[in-house]
């Protein structure tokens, strides 16, 4: 027995019909939250300026998460 392209438009098509009730619900969850600029303007938020940092909440976030992920070593 030959095992179907997984690639194949029709096999895609397939998937997707399934998810699309998952995908749809998920985008009008996430829709629910409201659009929060502040954590995009550098030095917008007093709690870290009081640190000392003067960027923005993302940059601060994407800093100590990539700082939390350099302390790991690598198993590969």
């Amino acid at each position: 027995m030959l095992v179907k392209d997984p690639l194949s438009l029709d096999r895609i098509r397939q998937i997707l019909v399934r998810l699309e009730d998952t995908i749809i619900f998920d985008l009008i969850e996430r829709a629910q939250f409201a659009h929060n600029p502040r954590i995009y303007i550098r030095s917008s938020l007093q709690e870290l300026k009081d640190m000392s940092y003067d960027g923005s909440w993302l940059e601060w976030f994407l800093k100590e998460i990539e700082t939390f992920h350099g302390s790991f070593p690598n198993y590969g």
